[in-house]
């Protein structure tokens, strides 16, 4: 989840001067959870407290923090998951939304949605220059809207992949 860039953070409280923070975002491409966390350091490993499925208000209010409502999540593979994450995932995919347990994790409130931050600040993908030969009328259709003409590519090669991975 920590490697969507569509991830919302935000600082829940402070237990013994420990920030505690809550989180949501897209696991897997798929699967939208809220996970409690404290110790959040990229040299680190963060401790999960809870987790679990985002529940509908939430999912909705998630979309709601996009300019025009609608959210495309990336999902930037690391280490494939094992068979347990996958039949857990799977598992989840399945709970249905009245079975969700929010007494570790309260749903969030309107107060989370105004204070949280869009886009995880610590995921940033790892670049690497390449020469690539293109076609010149792809590389103008890609240039016609100006700047960014590479990050619009990078974008469409992977949803190009995504789609191929899925």
């Amino acid at each position: 989840m920590f490697e969507d860039p569509n991830v919302v953070i935000e600082q829940d409280r402070e237990v013994d001067e420990e920030p505690r923070w809550q989180a949501i975002g897209i696991v897997n491409g798929t699967h939208m959870l809220l996970v409690a966390y404290v110790d959040f350091d990229l040299e680190e490993a963060i401790h999960i407290i809870s987790a679990r499925k985002a529940t509908p208000h939430e999912r909705r209010n998630m979309q709601r923090t996009v300019k025009d409502g609608m959210v495309t999540y990336y999902y930037t593979p690391g280490e494939p998951l094992t068979e347990t994450q996958k039949r857990d995932l799977e598992n989840l995919a399945n709970m249905k939304d009245e079975d969700i347990d929010t007494s570790d994790i309260p749903e969030l409130t309107e107060k989370f949605w105004k204070n949280a931050v869009r886009g995880n600040p610590f995921f940033r993908p790892i670049k690497k220059a390449v020469s690539l030969r293109l076609d010149a009328d792809v590389i103008a259709w890609l240039k016609k809207d100006g700047a960014g003409y590479q990050t619009r590519a990078n974008n469409i090669l992977r949803e190009r992949m995504l789609r191929d991975n899925s």
